[in-house]
């Protein structure tokens, strides 16, 4: 009788013993510390947007972000709050944001955006060197196109 050849003689349980790692990697993952700083964009003619951020990496997924922000108005009151998310592919961000203003009128939207100068670093680093120094970069949503900048700040422990 021929012998089957075969890398290993327990096939199955070479599978079984890497999908058992992975999982174990996965729950362990430590999440990303959340930050919270300021942003700041601009948009043509001469419009100036600013507000309030807080966000954190998906544990285990450096490429990846989520939280919330806020649009602030005159005085710096909120006018806008809600939800974003992000996912970095080379140069370029891609993402979602949704938002409620004070009346409670829901709006959403994508975003586009690059980071030339940080192109090497994954999402979670970014947003990491915007605790050291402002981040920047180009932004399209839609029609409008302009610049972006954030800033980070640590958050205070128990407050993610």
């Amino acid at each position: 009788m021929a012998k089957k050849a075969s890398g290993s003689r327990y096939p199955g349980l070479v599978s079984l013993a890497l999908a058992g790692w992975l999982a174990c990697a996965a729950l362990f993952a430590q999440p990303s510390p959340t930050l919270r700083g300021e942003w700041t964009a601009t948009t043509e003619p001469s419009r100036v947007y600013r507000g309030k951020w807080i966000g954190q990496a998906l544990a285990g997924q450096p490429n990846a972000a989520h939280g919330s922000w806020t649009l602030s108005g005159e005085g710096g009151k909120a006018i806008l709050s809600g939800t974003w998310s992000a996912r970095k592919a080379g140069r370029q961000l891609q993402g979602t944001w949704s938002a409620q203003d004070q009346y409670g009128r829901s709006v959403a939207g994508t975003w586009q955006a690059e980071t030339p100068e940080l192109s090497s670093l994954s999402l979670e680093q970014m947003l990491q060197v915007s605790l050291q120094r402002v981040v920047s970069g180009t932004f399209r949503s839609g029609r409008l196109r302009g610049n972006w900048w954030i800033r980070a700040f640590s958050a205070p422990p128990g407050s993610g």
